[in-house]
């Protein structure tokens, strides 16, 4: 009996020993998937930052071109009512003259 005792004692313990062995085996492969994602992780991070980045200095310089445009079309209005208002004083000159004559 005390010999038996021995032996389950010590398939216990092997059986015990197999599955801590195991668990470790599982716990290393779970750590490497967890540093494998992270790796990921920190890749697509990276990845979305210099999208966001990209994108930004799109974005900066269309304004820089809306800026000139709308510039611009400002100039080019101001020279239009001039060019009006001088037409509008000739033709006020031309009136005048016509109307002397």
């Amino acid at each position: 009996a005390a010999d038996e005792h021995a032996q389950n004692s010590e398939e216990a313990r092997r059986v015990a020993h197999d599955a801590a062995a195991t668990a470790k085996e599982h716990i290393k492969t779970l750590e490497k998937q967890v540093e494998d994602a992270n790796a990921r992780a920190d890749a697509m991070s990276k990845d979305a930052s210099q999208s966001e980045q990209d994108l930004s200095s799109q974005l900066h310089a269309a304004q820089d071109e809306w800026s000139k445009i709308s510039e611009d079309a400002g100039d080019k209005a101001i020279m239009i009512q001039s060019l009006q208002k001088q037409l509008h004083d000739i033709e006020g000159k031309a009136h005048e003259h016509k109307m002397r004559a």
